[in-house]
């Protein structure tokens, strides 16, 4: 089992007075995943990036400000790395409850959030955070997880805070966090941010929303030639409620189906919603476990479109719909599987049927009505 260190940290403040430019309009936590082998090479890395960038000081998003070419240049560095980038974004606009206003209210809901997402994904995460001086709310999230998660002989997890490892990489955290703020919140936003969340594709896993968003999201229609309304709002509406239904589930199968379908939405609202996603690329936003491609197809795949949720494929992949393009490749892609196996059933049947004389029909039994009718149709297609 791959042991997986965290290093978090978070952008924003408890503030909900919204008319001050000083308030944040969201609260964003964000997790730097790495394996533990690939940590020393990352903080190697980290070494390099504040030499050549900071002077030697810590990284932080703040110093770079809405110097965007230099962000873009950080980023490019840091991006050598091998870690994913969890993040949880909190629209404080939809906390309406009183009780929000403290502080100390605020850090227990969102810790509860926060909590509860990354151990139901990441049961042997160990998790290393900036707990000095201003940084009150990492120290309320560790006191949190010590007082709720008391593992026993039977619990598989050894999620928890460490300090045997070097926190430098919070520093990343930081950056990352800075640099996806400014695709959310007003206090710090840029209109070229959306490039900021492409660039970071390949380390990205699918954003943690809240509260969730379960209207009609259509992707800037305008700018893909061939979007559909109609198929693209049903597809994403199908998928963000199986989301939704699904999302306390305990039952291994199907968390696995939510990442992966998270992950499709994630992709087509803010990557590309033309592009096919391989199964390689979205076995491998897995952290847990290793997932063989017979696995994923049969477990993850069909049993989501079991569910009733539309899922494109074609040989490039899988994806969302966007149009009726999107649906063909679908009708096709199963055609060419459908197809050839009704084929072979087929000749073995009529071989059957000829060697014994009409006596012994594979097809007979009521269970096999459907796959009978099927056979009977391309046998008159064929004559």
């Amino acid at each position: 089992m791959v042991n997986l260190y965290a290093f978090i940290d978070e952008f924003g403040n408890n503030g909900l007075d919204f008319t001050n430019p000083q308030i944040s309009s969201h609260f964003i936590v964000t997790a730097i995943i790495v394996e533990e082998n690939d940590i020393p090479i990352l903080e190697t890395l980290c070494t390099e990036i504040r030499q050549k960038y900071f002077q030697g000081s810590e990284i932080k998003s703040s110093k770079v400000g809405k110097n965007h070419e230099r962000r873009k240049r950080i980023l490019e560095n840091i991006l050598d790395g091998k870690f994913n980038v969890y993040t949880l974004v909190v629209d404080k606009k939809h906390l309406y409850s009183e009780g929000f206003k403290y502080k100390k209210s605020f850090y227990k809901f969102l810790n509860g959030l926060l909590y509860h997402e990354l151990f139901r994904r990441y049961p042997l995460l160990q998790i290393v955070a900036d707990e000095i001086g201003h940084n009150s709310y990492m120290s309320s999230f560790k006191r949190y997880v010590q007082n709720r998660h008391k593992p026993d002989l039977f619990s598989y997890s050894s999620f928890g805070f460490s300090n045997s490892k070097s926190s430098s990489l919070v520093q990343i955290a930081d950056f990352i966090g800075g640099t996806l703020a400014r695709r959310y919140d007003s206090t710090v936003y840029e209109e070229e941010a959306d490039l900021y969340l492409k660039m970071m594709d390949r380390h990205l896993l699918p954003i943690k929303y809240f509260p969730n968003n379960y209207e009609p999201y259509i992707y800037n229609a305008t700018d893909v030639e061939g979007f559909d309304e109609l198929i693209a709002s049903t597809a994403i509406n199908l998928a963000l409620h199986f989301i939704n239904d699904n999302h306390n589930t305990s039952d291994e199968n199907i968390i696995e189906q939510v990442k992966c379908l998270e992950y499709l939405v994630f992709y087509f609202r803010y990557i590309d919603p033309t592009r096919y996603v391989s199964t390689q690329e979205l076995i491998s936003k897995n952290l847990k476990k290793k997932t063989s491609q017979q696995y994923f197809r049969s477990n993850i795949i069909a049993k989501l479109r079991d569910s009733g949720v539309i899922i494109s494929s074609s040989s490039l992949g899988y994806k969302m719909p966007m149009n009726k393009k999107d649906i063909y490749d679908f009708v096709n892609h199963s055609s060419s599987i459908i197809n050839p196996m009704i084929e072979r059933l087929r000749k073995a049947r009529n071989t059957i049927l000829q060697v014994s004389r009409n006596k012994i029909d594979i097809l007979a039994e009521d269970e096999y009505k459907g796959l009978r009718k099927m056979v009977q149709l391309f046998d008159e297609n064929i004559h």
